[in-house]
């Protein structure tokens, strides 16, 4: 009797030490809110999300270091509880990294399953191309390596369990590697990922992953035998393939994608063979496969859409020299059938500003100005009133962001 309860027990130990199966997830092909990725936190063309949303409060990169701000109060504090730190205010090279809301990875946060995750570096792993995603309490004291990368990823997106990464590496020919790897959170740092597409192009790379549903979306660039290239692509989360959603057709460009109520718009510009400047476009509405096409509202030429579901958005491109004159841009938000309910001249803001559209309650706008970083927020129950009344929520001196650091990369 002695002896089967030992054995009972034995057996019962290794079972408990034995890794976590993967937790399951709702694979419905629709947004699964607190599972899946924020896309209204996506920057519209390229880059990582820098702010991210759990319920009760907002989680936002200031360079290298990580803030948070409640709903209630919109009043960020650094996620560092260590005493005596000086944070952002930190001069000594040898102590800057030792702040406890420092990270020097992309900047990329996001929010999952109750978990804050973010990228990072580690000094001591002497390799200045890798990095690792940090899976964070709440309130930041707690944290653990979940991922680690070999080189540093070019887009990331956390989905219903699963990280998304895309990768670049340039061999001594000059040419380039690149796919997308996934990794299952529910497995250890040591898991070897899985790779879900490999790209084709020379010179190629990935860039904007985004999921929603059962997709995951990602532009491809490169060179094919016509010169330079871009397409929109799609994974299926269910059958393993890839498709091609959207790409050039001669002179004729996809754009930026956006998602609305289980469907993605996509703009198409054409675009003058001589100088570059789109002289037309079309925003098209089709299922999340790219099936069934319809175009639906007109737009500028040179204006940037954005979704969250509720509204549009559409802001007026700033940087080209075939933008609209400074007086005549605007922001301005509308209904899902394309209608402007709201407008703001944003000529307040510098002409690099970048705009999320966030949540149900905050639209976000991310702006330097005058050497000083800025993060404004503007509160959605004014929009049916017709105002968009931007308030500044946070601002540094634009030095602070990432300070110089002592390592000891190779």
């Amino acid at each position: 009797m002695i002896k089967k309860f030992i054995l009972i027990s034995t057996t019962l130990l290794m079972l408990l030490m034995l890794p976590s199966c993967s937790k399951k997830y709702n694979m419905e092909n629709t947004y699964i809110n607190g599972q899946d990725y924020q896309y209204t936190y996506a920057p519209p063309d390229s880059g990582m999300p820098r702010i991210a949303e759990s319920e009760k409060g907002y989680y936002f990169l200031s360079g290298y270091y990580l803030y948070y701000a409640d709903k209630s109060t919109m009043d960020p504090v650094i996620l560092c509880n260590k005493p005596n730190c000086l944070h952002q205010e930190e001069t000594d090279q040898e102590k800057v990294a030792n702040c406890n809301a420092f990270y020097m990875g992309n900047e990329f946060v996001s929010y999952f399953d109750d978990s804050v995750y973010i990228l990072d570096k580690k000094p001591e792993e002497h390799n200045i191309r890798s990095s690792r995603l940090i899976q964070l309490s709440k309130d930041g004291t707690k944290r653990k390596s979940v991922v680690k990368f070999e080189y540093s990823p070019n887009s990331l997106a956390i989905h219903r369990g699963k990280v998304y990464a895309s990768t670049t590496v340039y061999k001594s020919d000059e040419t380039s590697v690149y796919g997308i790897n996934s990794y299952d959170l529910g497995k250890s740092i040591t898991q070897k990922p899985v790779t879900i597409y490999e790209g084709i192009f020379q010179n190629g790379n990935i860039q904007d992953i985004k999921c929603y549903g059962n997709n995951v979306y990602f532009k491809e660039y490169g060179v094919d035998n016509q010169g330079n290239t871009k397409r929109i692509m799609r994974y299926d989360l269910v059958t393993g393939e890839v498709t091609i959603m959207f790409k050039e057709n001669g002179n004729e460009l996809p754009e930026n994608y956006i998602f609305a109520n289980d469907k993605i718009i996509h703009r198409s510009s054409v675009l003058a063979e001589e100088t570059g400047e789109v002289i037309s476009n079309e925003n098209i509405i089709s299922n999340l496969d790219g099936s069934n096409e319809i175009e639906t509202f007109k737009s500028g030429n040179y204006e940037k859409l954005y979704s969250d579901g509720q509204y549009l958005y559409l802001d007026d491109v700033k940087w080209s020299p075939f933008s609209k004159k400074r007086e005549d841009q605007r922001l301005n938000v509308l209904d899902n059938s394309g209608n402007v309910i709201a407008s703001l001249k944003p000529d307040m803001f510098s002409t690099s500003y970048s705009l999320i559209s966030g949540s149900k309650e905050h639209l976000f706008l991310i702006d330097t100005m005058n050497d000083m970083y800025q993060i404004y927020y503007a509160n959605k129950d004014e929009f049916e009133h017709g105002k968009i009344e931007f308030h500044l929520m946070f601002e540094i001196e634009s030095d602070k962001l990432t300070p110089g650091v002592i390592t000891y990369f190779k």
